[in-house]
């Protein structure tokens, strides 16, 4: 007699079963009885006790399919060969005694497909397919052989016959197969819309898609990621399967959405694996940012982001002014891809922990992957492995297929390739700015000042107007941003002007085709990055620089600021006591006509008095040959950041076809300071014009500027040299240097 479990309350006679209860094992008579029972105490006994308990079942009734089924799927569960072995037997007689039953038949394909026989586990699924064209399970299985058969032959060549100069391709089988497995997981999702395995497996067709058809594949894949959504609008792996969509197809404001809701969705145990740095750090800086972890958690079961980590992405965001950090943003995207792409879920290998799961969060998509075909001889000889070839910048991994199923290991057999496991931890990480093609640098200057004990920071940068797109007024749509950092990146200031009118960094022909943007910071002294960027929301062009220095106010030595370049500086006071009487007009195109002057602003600090409360000091003057290495186009002008620039060589204004060019310079000092006396000196062979000021004054902190003829100047890049010594205090002094352009 069959009793069904939600009216065994009412069974009186020999089982006294209620909520679950039996009085007594012995008191079991049935084999449906028996089964029941052992399935009700699965996991919570042991597998050898479960096994026992429906061998008895058998015992009692050898034809009982379920506990033969169940039987299988414990000894499968082992995961060892000689427990797939017995599985196999198990299941083949349930499906002996109940051949209609496609569930069965399934979960046999399953097991071959553990087993490694792939062909017979295919057969499997077309039998139960041929049968029921409903079952979603076999479609899901069929669609995943395709899935594999696509991958695999989409990178194949075969180097038979290469001698001659021919090499095949097998993607006219890749595209056939890719038709099947999109057309057998659509079937399976169709007649089981709650079946997740068949999303991940359709979308991983689409993201293998994206290098030969970007925009159809993007489409496709945020459709399946959609539609992943509906069947589970808050499960935590659809949202990251969502992200995964939307990043993959390019819409990287939805993709960091859903990052973030899914990880606030997870435990501990798996927020701490897709934010693991276990690959992309440096030993070091791991082991700080894992001890910062451990600290911030305090024993909580929520993640908590400590700031060591938060320090590790920031000085990694290729873009400040967005919200989100796509760096991090990558890498959650490279752990999800890895798990989907590489993980072995049947054997419980997560994909992050696989040799070629960790080259990819590491270092992204390879430039190009070029798969061997396997071959074997007559006598079961390898004759040419089964590899696969991923090639960076500079570097490449070749994994080999060890075991002709999933077994991808770097290959340790071939001389002529280095261990992986050792290019892998000598190799930084590598990440490609999504925004490079949209990047170009912008020439700027950054000019310290000391300003009663903190540091006054004055900047100025010039922005391309080439790069922008005016409206019918001639405005501009911009964002600029200027964001400072501590010296551990930790944030100081951030600056973001939605609309900022900006004026023309000049008149003339080349500086009429920019922008001027000019800020000034008050800041503590101490090491210090600085970053601007200035995005066109109609072209989405971003200029941008990063500069790191370090910051310090003496007290007790002569010091000077740095050199502030000017096209002009002016002053309604012909004797002016404080830096702002003057209007001073940055230049950090450092560009200037023969026409013109270059103006310099400076300032110096702790001039020693002498006896009679004066300062006299001495400042040099020196234009001469800049060093070739700091003559790049991008002091000078915006430069593209995707375009390889190579050595573009600018003319040197102090050199000649025979050597260095004489030339005469007019320096005219400041008014407001009080010259003793002036020389003029050149330097045949250096190259160098010179000027030698002595100053007098009353001021321990005092500020200067210089007026700078260039008519005589001959076009090219210079480099301009300021020196300065105290007189009253012999052997102290200090030194700046800049360069500036003259064009004819």
């Amino acid at each position: 007699m069959k009793i069904r479990r939600g009216t065994a309350c009412l069974v009186v006679g020999a089982i006294a079963w209620c909520n679950g209860a039996f009085a007594s094992e012995s008191d079991l008579t049935t084999a449906e009885d028996r089964f029941r029972i052992a399935v009700e105490r699965l996991g919570r006994v042991t597998t050898e006790e479960s096994l026992r308990a429906l061998n008895a079942v058998l015992a009692l009734d050898e034809n009982h399919v379920p506990a033969h089924v169940e039987i299988a799927r414990l000894h499968m569960s082992k995961n060892t060969p000689p427990a797939r072995s017995n599985a196999e037997k198990y299941l083949r007689r349930a499906i002996r005694l109940d051949p209609e039953n496609g569930g069965n038949r399934v979960l046999l394909g399953d097991l071959l497909w553990a087993q490694g026989f792939l062909s017979n586990a295919k057969r499997q699924y077309e039998q139960v397919l041929a049968r029921d064209q409903r079952n979603a399970r076999a479609a899901f299985g069929l669609g995943v052989y395709y899935v594999k058969d696509y991958m695999k032959y989409w990178n194949m060549i075969d180097t038979e016959g290469t001698d001659l100069g021919v090499v095949l391709e097998w993607r006219h089988f890749a595209r056939e197969y890719r038709e099947l497995a999109i057309r057998n997981l659509g079937q399976s999702i169709r007649y089981d819309p709650g079946f997740k395995d068949a999303y991940y497996q359709l979308g991983l067709v689409y993201m293998e898609d994206m290098q030969s058809a970007p925009a159809a594949a993007g489409r496709a894949l945020v459709g399946v990621a959609n539609s992943l959504l509906k069947a589970y609008p808050a499960d935590k792996d659809a949202l990251l399967f969502v992200g995964l969509g939307y990043h993959t197809g390019g819409y990287p404001e939805k993709a960091w959405d859903f990052y973030i809701r899914a990880l606030e969705r997870m435990d501990l145990e798996e927020r701490s694996i897709i934010e693991s740095l276990e690959t992309v750090a440096g030993d070091e800086e791991r082991m700080r940012v894992t001890t910062a972890d451990a600290q911030a958690q305090g024993g909580g079961g929520a993640w908590v982001d400590s700031s060591e980590r938060e320090r590790f992405w920031r000085r990694q965001d290729p873009l400040l002014l967005t919200e989100r950090n796509e760096r991090r943003m990558e890498h959650y995207r490279r752990v999800a891809y890895a798990n989907l792409r590489f993980g072995k879920p049947r054997r419980g290998i997560a994909g992050w922990r696989t040799e070629m799961g960790r080259v990819y969060i590491k270092y992204g998509d390879p430039l190009s992957r070029k798969v061997t075909r396997p071959e074997v001889g007559q006598r079961g000889e390898t004759v040419q492995a089964h590899t696969e070839l991923w090639a960076y910048e500079g570097f490449s991994f070749r994994f080999r297929n060890w075991n002709g199923l999933d077994g991808w290991h770097f290959d340790v057999s071939s001389l002529y390739f280095p261990s992986g496991e050792w290019v892998l931890k000598r190799t930084p990480q590598r990440f490609v700015d999504p925004y490079r093609d949209l990047k170009y640098s912008m020439p700027y200057q950054v000019a310290a000042f000391r300003d009663a004990g903190r540091i006054r920071l004055e900047v100025a940068y010039a922005i391309a107007k080439e790069r922008l797109r005016t409206s019918g007024g001639g405005a501009v749509d911009l964002q600029d941003g200027l964001f400072l950092y501590d010296g551990d990146w930790n944030e100081v200031s951030r600056a973001v002007y939605e609309t900022r009118r900006l004026a023309d960094a000049g008149e003339d022909s080349v500086r009429g085709r920019y922008l001027l943007s000019n800020s000034t910071l008050m800041i503590e002294p101490g090491s210090y990055h600085l970053v601007a960027e200035v995005q066109d929301r109609r072209t989405r062009s971003i200029g941008t620089f990063r500069n790191t220095f370090a910051l310090a106010t003496e007290d007790s030595t002569a010091a000077m600021s740095d050199l502030l370049v000017a096209t002009g500086i002016e002053s309604e006071d012909p004797f002016p006591e404080r830096r702002e009487d003057l209007r001073v007009v940055s230049n950090p195109l450092h560009t200037f006509y023969r026409s013109e002057s270059v103006y310099i602003y400076f300032e110096a600090y702790n001039l020693a008095r002498d006896d009679f409360g004066r300062t006299k000091y001495e400042i040099t003057y020196r234009i001469g040959q800049p060093e070739e290495a700091e003559v790049t186009p991008g002091r000078f002008q915006a430069v593209a950041l995707a375009e390889p620039v190579g050595k573009v060589h600018l003319r040197i204004g102090t050199v000649g076809a025979d050597g260095p060019v004489e030339f005469q310079v007019r320096y005219i000092p400041a008014e407001r300071n009080r010259v003793s006396s002036m020389f003029r000196k050149f330097e045949s062979e250096s190259g160098e014009t010179a000027v030698t000021v002595r100053y007098e004054g009353d001021r321990e902190d005092d500020f200067t500027y210089l007026q700078i003829e260039l008519d005589r100047v001959p076009a090219g890049v210079h480099a301009l040299s300021v020196e300065l010594k105290d007189l009253n205090n012999a052997g102290q002094g200090d030194e700046r240097r800049v360069l500036f352009r003259v064009m004819e």
